[in-house]
Order: structure tokens, then C-alpha cells, then sequence
């Protein structure tokens, strides 16, 4: 027997041990060990000792597990992170062995046995030797409603009751008896201490040892080369060595980061992130594989890339940002011997889409492949410290870097193998939507299923709904022509558009589309506050009367002009006015501090300031000699000008950022992004004339 066999077999057995220096320590229960084994463990200690390497109680957090402790100690007591696996067994269970099998997991790997503590502010592993682990056994709970309903409300009771994290073990398994031979076995385990890779582990091991533990006899495993604080340990020494290096590569990718995406949604966003989860799918059919499969081939890329390609086609026609980041997970296990092991591996890299020039899909392609290459290249960097580098703007209504996911799921199943027991996957509950979107996306065969998951606080589910039509629509479209530009590929068809427009006309300037709709319908009202009620005539009226003020006053004073104004009805109109005069307006609020308002005229490079003369003392002073001030009341006199045609592809506006982690910085959006931001704003909510 080898030094490796001897070691698991003496674990499978319930012993524990460990190393401390060349010392071999040992803890077993009253006959586990028989004296052959504990003097063949003696006699092999040179070899054992290296293979469990140095054990200490306590052990740095890896980076991820890092800030899943933080969110923790934000948010105590969420079930945000439990993850489950729920499955019915139909025949005769072996309870006994199914217990003992799953604390011979617990036992193997050393993530089972940690909790985590605060040490100088910041979280460390705390590894137990021994834990007390049981499966918890009852009947279904009584109560209204049939059999079905009330096994899912148990069911789900049980996968999100929160784990304490200073508590070991981070593991529980729940077995309901319905008959004598069917039972619902639940296994939760917190994200802290595995990942989806984790969970196929924990199934795999399962199978193992439950055939050998029913049959009487120990399971034939090898040790596990190193454990999960190992890893930890390494991916510090690794990264130390190497980190400027990483840091920099993703400091150029995120140069200049583009604003958060500002999908169009059915409520408005929370002030605080909220995980309120549901899903949709569609199933992608064999032809349409198979052509995106040749797709892919032909241009050196993957499915993995075509897909991720035509969901950012949509991110971009529903928001109409040509510039905008997707994040996608990666396994994390490079480092030999982590294949399997149980642990928080998991890593996400940030994959920037651009559509700037109006690109064909097929060469959005090349980009994507370009781009996703190059990322995986430099995967290694946690996440985590990726966001303590570059300190985004942040925003506790979402996340920071990104806030659609695409995840490509091509681990294998997550089917359990029990023998002579029957066994199904049951009750996967409504996911928690740790972002606005995620695109899950599982390869079955010849066809493959896609999963969207989304922010119920956000989107309604037709929306959703809607949002694969669409996905679909586009997916069918670049099989039959992936040479068409990213604009005209077409969406899928809808019952209404909304206030007469054609399907999306990025041509148009802003200002022109509302004076279209002014001619359309200029009696109705176009903006009602506490202080006015105008209508469509009458506000275009007033637009175009301040659009000749500021052609006049600010002709050759640059082109963009900062807007000083109550949240009010004449604010609307210079904005109007701003752009029909041709130039690119930057909001101020007068209730801002004087330095930033200072600051985003030098940064912005006002040429002139509008206001009211009720805040024109104010805006004089704030402005000082950077640029002249005009208050809007001096342009009463004038006559109305027709305005600018204007360019789809010159600035609109510039907004700036709340500043709270730095300098606040300016976001620019041409007039083709914001029509198309309003587009499918409208389409999404069905909006129509009577709105």
C-alpha cells in the first residue's frame, strides 16, 4: 500500500491527522484504527508527513473568501450565498451510510471543518481538526395544501436558513422521509467554502463513498495533494511575485471605464443592491447550434464567444451604450492538484464589449475572441483585488465593475449515482440575483438551454420574456447574416410601438425626434409640474426660443454649456434648447457644494453657464472668471430659432459620477446612444400615446 492509499484510508476510517513539523499527529476513535495500521502509520511517517504539509489552526482567507466575509458582516443572517443540491431517492436507502458518507466528506476536506474569525480587522480561516456533523432526519411537516407543496416549503426553509460563519462545519444535509422508501435529501453549503465546480465534487465523493459504506467496506481514494488554506497560502505567495504585472494589464483593459449599464427597467432601482432573483429559459434547437457552431469555426472562436458576442448586441440595442462591461466566472483551479478538491476557487473576469464604428457581428466577433483570450490569459487576478486596484465609482444600488453576467456552464452534470436508489433532481428554487442579469448558458447535447436570471426588484417577467425573444431573434439573425451591422440586425416582433416612431431611428438627433412628436401631437401635454403645464407646442415653442438665445450669446464660446436649474419644468426646455442649438449641456445642481460645481466647469470646459435669475448671484459666484453667465429670462425678447440639424454621433450630454470614491468623472453619451436607451425604454414598457 502506498503512503497516499494508507493515508485515506486511515481518514476514511474516522481518523484525524495532521502534521505538525516531521510530527505526526493523531486523533481516532476508540477502534477505529487497528494496531496493523497504526504501526504501518509509523513506520510510513517520512512519506505521510509531506503529504499533509504543515496544519496550523488558523489560516489566511483566500481573496474571495475575503469579501464574501465582508458582505457577510454588512448583511448578517442572508442566504444570499447558500448553495443546494436537493434530490428525491426512490428505494431502499442505506441512512446509515449516506451519514457516513457525507461525514467522511466533511472529514476529507478541510474547507468542511472551517469557519472564520476577525484577526486585526480582517477574516482568517479557522480549521477544526474534528466537528460535529449529522444529517438532519424528519418527516414531511403537516399542514394545508398537498404533498408537493409543502415538501417545497420545507425545502426551501431549509436551504435558506443562514449559516453562521464563525460556526463549523459550513455544510448541512437535511433527509425528509415521505414512505418508507422515498426520501428528499438536501445538501446546503455555503459559497464561502465552494463553488458550483465544488458541488459536482461533493456528488461525485457522495457516490463513492455510499456504494463502499453500504457494501461494507472503505472507499479506495487517494489523498487529496493539498487543502484548500494550501491554496490560499499559495495564491498569495504566487500573486506577491507577480502582481504589479497583472494589476497593470487590467488597469489598460479598464482605462477610461465606461458608465454602469443602464438597462431599461420596469421599476426604478433601488437605493441598496437587492437579490430578489427569477428565471426564464429558451432552448437553442440543433440547427441553430450547428450553424452558430460553423459560425464560430470560421472565425477561430468558440460557441462560448458567439454567444457571448450576440448577448452584448442586445445589451447594446436595449441600452444603446457602445461601450460597456460583461463579467464571466472562470473555474479557478490552474494549480495542480485543485481538480478535487472542495473549495471557493471560482474567479470572475471583466470582458469589455465595444460597438463603436457601427461593426458587422462577424467583426464584434473577432473583437470578442480578441478580447476573452486575452482575459483568460490573466484570469489569475481575484476579482477582488481587480476592484481594490482600480476603486471604481461606487454605487450601493449595484455592483461595482459590471452588472450582467454570462456564465457558459460545461462542467458536466449534476446528476448523483446511488446504485439501486432512484434519483432525481428536484426543486431548484427561485435563484438569488446577485446581479441585474445573468445569462447562464448549459450545453445539452446537440441543443443547449439558456437561463436568464434577473433582478425581480427590477424587471417584471414579460420583460424578461421578452429579452430571450429578442436574444433569439438575434441569434437567428447572425446565422443567416453575420456580416449585417450590430444596429440593423433585427429583434423579435412586438404587439405595439410605442408613441408612433419607426423601429429604431438612431439618424435622428434628439431634438429633432421631439419636434417631430411636437407636430404630431401639439396639444397634448408634454410636461406637467407643481409650477407649469405645457404642452408639446408650447414647450418646443420655448426650446427654440432659447435655443436663438444661446446660439446668439454663446456662438464661438465652445460648445458646451452647464445648466444651473431647479428639478422644473424650464430646465426641460434649455435642455431642449441646448441641443437644438447645437450644443453638448452639462447638468449642475445648485444644491451641489461650490468646489464640485467649480470643478465640473474646468473639467467639463463650460463655455457657458445658464441659469435663472433667481441663482444668478449664486452661479456668478460659483463661476467666477471661468466662463460668462446668462440667466434664461434675458432671451424672452427673442424670436425662435429653427435649431441645428445636428450630428447622431456628436455629444448629447456629459453627466458626472457622485465623486465618492475619488474625483467624480464625466460620462459622455451621443444622441444615437440616448435614442436608443429611449427606444427600448419604451418598447420594454409599452408605452403609447395615452402614457
Amino acid at each position: 500500500m502506498t503512503a497516499a492509499a494508507l493515508l485515506a484510508e486511515v481518514i476514511a476510517r474516522g481518523a484525524h491527522i495532521w502534521a505538525e513539523g516531521d510530527e505526526l499527529c493523531l486523533r481516532a476513535p476508540k477502534g477505529c484504527l487497528s494496531a496493523e495500521l497504526r504501526n504501518a502509520l509509523k513506520a510510513r511517517k517520512p512519506e505521510i508527513a509531506p503529504l499533509l504539509g504543515q496544519r496550523r489552526k488558523h489560516a489566511a482567507a483566500s481573496y474571495s473568501q475575503r469579501r464574501l466575509w465582508f458582505f457577510d458582516q454588512l448583511e448578517p443572517g442572508r442566504s444570499t450565498y447558500n448553495m443546494h443540491l436537493t434530490y428525491r431517492l426512490t428505494g431502499a436507502l442505506d441512512v446509515a451510510a449516506l451519514e457516513q458518507s457525507l461525514c467522511a466528506i466533511v472529514q476529507r476536506h478541510e474547507t468542511l471543518r472551517t469557519s472564520f474569525a476577525a484577526f486585526n480587522d480582517q477574516p482568517v480561516q479557522v480549521i477544526a481538526q474534528d466537528v460535529s456533523f449529522a444529517v438532519a432526519q424528519c418527516t414531511l411537516d403537516e399542514g394545508p395544501g398537498d404533498e408537493e407543496c409543502r415538501l417545497r416549503q420545507q425545502v426551501d426553509a431549509f436551504t435558506r436558513t443562514p449559516f453562521d460563519l464563525s460556526n463549523a462545519p459550513l455544510m448541512r444535509a437535511y433527509l425528509i422521509r415521505l414512505r418508507p422508501d422515498v426520501h428528499v435529501l438536501s445538501v446546503v453549503l455555503h459559497h464561502i467554502v465552494a463553488d458550483g465546480w465544488s458541488m459536482r465534487v461533493v456528488l461525485r465523493e457522495l457516490a463513492e463513498h455510499y456504494e463502499s459504506f453500504s457494501e461494507g467496506r472503505l472507499p479506495d481514494l487517494d489523498a487529496l495533494p493539498l487543502q484548500y488554506a494550501d491554496f490560499a497560502r499559495i495564491q498569495r505567495a504566487w500573486l506577491d511575485d507577480d502582481m504589479d504585472e497583472r494589476v497593470l494589464y487590467w488597469r489598460e483593459q479598464l482605462a477610461g471605464p465606461p458608465p454602469p449599464l443602464e438597462l431599461p427597467t420596469d421599476r426604478p432601482r433601488p437605493a441598496y443592491q437587492t437579490f430578489r432573483g427569477g428565471r426564464e429559459y429558451l432552448e437553442l434547437d440543433s440547427q441553430t447550434i450547428a450553424a452558430l457552431r460553423k459560425l464560430s469555426a470560421d472565425e477561430g472562436a468558440t460557441l462560448f464567444m458567439t454567444l457571448l458576442a450576440a448577448f452584448e448586441v442586445l445589451l447594446y440595442r436595449y441600452t444603446g451604450q457602445d461601450d460597456f462591461v460583461v463579467g464571466s466566472p472562470v473555474a479557478g483551479r490552474r494549480y495542480p492538484g485543485t481538480e478535487g478538491m472542495i473549495g471557493f476557487f471560482v474567479n470572475t473576469v471583466a470582458l469589455r464589449a465595444r460597438f463603436e464604428g457601427n461593426p458587422t457581428f462577424r467583426k464584434l466577433l473577432r473583437r470578442t475572441r480578441d478580447t476573452v483570450l486575452h482575459a483568460f490569459e490573466h484570469e489569475d487576478l481575484p476579482f477582488e483585488k481587480l476592484v481594490e486596484e482600480i476603486q471604481p465609482e461606487r454605487d450601493l444600488s449595484r455592483t461595482p465593475v459590471f452588472q450582467v453576467l454570462f456564465n457558459m456552464i460545461n462542467m458536466g452534470g449534476d446528476g448523483l449515482d446511488m446504485g439501486d436508489i432512484a434519483v432525481e433532481r428536484v426543486y431548484r428554487r427561485e435563484p438569488e440575483s446577485k446581479f441585474d442579469l445573468t445569462l447562464y448558458v448549459r450545453p445539452r447535447g446537440a441543443t443547449t438551454r439558456l437561463m436568464l436570471v434577473y433582478n425581480r426588484d427590477l424587471f417584471e417577467e414579460s420583460t424578461i420574456q421578452q429579452f430571450l425573444r429578442d436574444l433569439g431573434a438575434v441569434l437567428d439573425a447572425i446565422c443567416a447574416q453575420a456580416d449585417a451591422s450590430v444596429a440593423h440586425i433585427p429583434l423579435a416582433a412586438r404587439e405595439s410601438i410605442p408613441v408612433g416612431d419607426d423601429p429604431f431611428d438612431g439618424a435622428t438627433p434628439l431634438h429633432r425626434r421631439f419636434e417631430r412628436q411636437a407636430a404630431t401631437t401639439p396639444d397634448a401635454i408634454a410636461v406637467h409640474t407643481r409650477n407649469h403645464r405645457w404642452t408639446y407646442a408650447e414647450l418646443d415653442r420655448r426650446a427654440s426660443q432659447i435655443a436663438s438665445g444661446i446660439f446668439e450669446a454663446t456662438y464661438a464660446v465652445g460648445s458646451r454649456v452647464g445648466l444651473m436649474f431647479e428639478h422644473d419644468a424650464p430646465m426641460i426646455a434649455v435642455l431642449l434648447g441646448a441641443l437644438k442649438a447645437g450644443k453638448t449641456y452639462v447638468p449642475m445642481d445648485a444644491a451641489y457644494p461650490e468646489a464640485r460645481l467649480q470643478f465640473m466647469i474646468e473639467d467639463a470646459q463650460i463655455g457657458t453657464l445658464l441659469t435663472t435669475d433667481t441663482s444668478l448671484e449664486r452661479a456668478r459666484a460659483i463661476a467666477g472668471e471661468r466662463c460668462p453667465v446668462i440667466a434664461i429670462e434675458s432671451f424672452e425678447h427673442l424670436d425662435s430659432h429653427d435649431g441645428v440639424n445636428g450630428d447622431p454621433e456628436s455629444p448629447a450630454y456629459i453627466l458626472y459620477t457622485s465623486g465618492s470614491t475619488g474625483k467624480p468623472k464625466g460620462v459622455v453619451q451621443n444622441h444615437r446612444n440616448v435614442a436608443h436607451y429611449i427606444d427600448a425604454y419604451a418598447r420594454t414598457l409599452d408605452i403609447d400615446p395615452d402614457d
